[in-house]
């Protein structure tokens, strides 16, 4: 059993109360800086989307007073380039990391980690084939893999797999594993990792990216009714990329309702884009098949455990109607996007009163 940490008094108390502020204060100048390079880039593309002094200062005083800090302003300067226009409501994106991460995600994060998530959603959407904690090869009903059969187990379906590292994101950690050269001694088995199943994406969307699967990002929020759809998001990897990067995507919003594409979406800097920047394929026009079918899973799925407020899921839409959910993203879950693009899509949850209930 591990020891039980020594509470802090006096001195140390006081030193570990400015280290967690010192480090409050980092976040938001990483986070800020962030936001401006997104907001300058948006600008240099289309200047008319530049905002006056008297916005920056409605938006400025309304970050005060709502919440609780000019600090949160610059996000919502940059929610409101996107918009063209200021919408009250928005959750700014640094906001979400100082409180919401801690009072409403809180140590469900740790629970549902990659290496956990298939064992935690006993779900075949999860195309699992085996995963490794502590060095412990296992398939999801925790039964051990024989060695002898490493190779053959994972490469069933396919010549390829997708090795995942545990504790990392935003596609970091991510290799594909082929099987021609494969030896069971090339796995980082002194890591924890998944490996699942190589997707094959709808062939309809191969006219915007034939390479790296598409990703549909969809992000439901746990209400006092059960689980709600709030974003309906495409990710598309670049061409010449085997797997969706997040320092390269280009993403559009679907409406939730009725599957259609968003005329105009951003790429990964948040420059407007109405196209696929590399094969020229509109945006609009477009609907996402099977949408319902893809939301109502990912509803179920988050209220088995309705104690997280909101996650992301991280889905490949595949031909007659298939998909799979190449992952769960607690923690995060990045809804600025959706913010910018279509929000408020929060405003209901109560999440502005977070640092009055919750002070720093």
């Amino acid at each position: 059993m591990p020891p039980v940490p020594k509470p802090l008094y006096g001195i140390n108390a006081f030193k570990h109360r400015l280290d967690l502020k010192w480090n409050k204060l980092k976040y938001n100048k990483w986070s800020n800086d962030l936001a401006y390079e997104k907001y300058a880039r948006i600008v240099s593309a289309d200047p008319s989307r530049a905002l006056s002094h008297a916005q920056q200062s409605e938006i400025t005083d309304y970050a005060g007073d709502v919440f609780g800090n000019t600090r949160f302003a610059r996000w919502l300067m940059t929610y409101a380039a996107v918009r063209k226009e200021f919408r009250p409501g928005c959750i700014p994106d640094n906001y979400v990391g100082t409180y919401m991460l801690k009072n409403v995600v809180g140590p469900w994060k740790a629970r549902l980690e990659r290496v956990k998530q298939r064992r935690v959603f006993d779900t075949d959407l999860i195309p699992e084939i085996l995963s490794c904690v502590n060095g412990r090869l296992s398939f999801p009903d925790n039964s051990e893999v024989p060695p002898d059969q490493l190779k053959a187990v994972i490469f069933e379906r396919g010549d390829r797999a997708v090795l995942k590292l545990g504790a990392s994101n935003q596609s970091r950690a991510v290799s594909i594993l082929s099987k021609d050269g494969f030896h069971p001694d090339m796995l980082p088995t002194d890591r924890d990792f998944v490996i699942q199943h190589m997707l094959r994406q709808d062939p309809d969307l191969d006219r915007f990216c034939a390479g790296a699967a598409t990703t549909l990002r969809i992000t439901t929020a746990m209400t006092q009714t059960g689980a709600d759809t709030r974003e309906v998001r495409m990710r598309f990897a670049r061409a010449g990329e085997t797997y969706l990067k997040a320092a390269t995507e280009a993403c559009v919003s679907v409406d939730r309702k009725t599957g259609a594409y968003f005329a105009e979406g951003s790429d990964y800097d948040w420059a407007p884009i109405t196209r696929h920047p590399d094969s020229g394929e509109p945006f609009s026009g477009n609907t996402l098949t099977g949408m319902n079918a893809m939301k109502q899973a990912c509803e179920k799925l988050h209220e088995e455990v309705p104690g997280i407020a909101w996650l992301g899921w991280d889905i490949c839409p595949m031909a007659n109607g298939e998909f799979a959910i190449m992952e769960v993203n607690c923690g995060h879950a990045s809804i600025r996007f959706a913010e910018a693009h279509h929000g408020p899509n929060y405003d209901d949850m109560g999440w502005e009163t977070l640092h009055l209930r919750y002070p720093l």
